[in-house]
């Protein structure tokens, strides 16, 4: 009678080490960790969602809505902001800036509109409302902050001038960018 061990060792003599090489390994192969996603493209993802939305207002209480919503979620979005945090390929850049000047187009085609009903519109070389002084001062001093892209400074800037310079857009304009410069280690006055 043939014991086990002579029948591996007829078929190493056999095969060679072929028929080793044929029984499978017991260890399962670990499955592939998935890579985290780039927050920059969830950024865009995002912004492309609310750019849409503000496209499709049809009145100013739709405007607000979006905008309050885009405020609250950029500035919930920026405490992932950290110095460690890569800056956006140019291409994103690029994107973020396209993204922006769409919403802020959508925006105030809309506004136009619409205008407000208990208010004449501003002349634009009116004074600045209080909060708009204040948000303008901390546009200039983010896109001045060395740690800012030239992308983004042109965004930030394209926003500042799209917007609606009523106390309730630059209150909000300025919540949105407070947060980002924080982290970025950009001082705001």
């Amino acid at each position: 009678m043939l014991t086990r061990s002579a029948i591996a060792l007829i078929l190493v003599a056999a095969c060679g080490d072929k028929a080793v090489d044929k029984v499978p390994d017991p260890t399962p192969t670990p499955a592939p960790t998935p890579a985290a996603p780039d927050e920059h493209e969830v950024m865009l993802a995002a912004m492309t969602g609310f750019t849409d939305q503000m496209c499709a207002c049809r009145d100013r209480a739709c405007v607000e809505t979006v905008n309050t919503a885009m405020v609250k979620y950029t500035t919930e979005a920026s405490g992932k902001v950290t110095p460690a945090t890569p800056p956006p390929t140019a291409t994103q850049g690029d994107r973020i800036a396209a993204i922006g000047k769409r919403y802020e187009d959508c925006s105030a085609k809309t506004l136009a509109a619409n205008p407000a009903p208990d208010a004449a519109p501003e002349a634009p070389t009116g004074p600045l409302p209080a909060a708009c002084k204040r948000f303008q001062a901390a546009v200039m001093a983010f896109a001045s902050c060395d740690k800012m892209t030239t992308p983004i400074r042109k965004n930030l800037f394209e926003a500042y001038d799209g917007i609606e310079k009523t106390e309730k857009m630059c209150t909000d304009g300025l919540a949105a960018i407070a947060e980002p410069a924080t982290r970025m280690g950009c001082k705001l006055p």
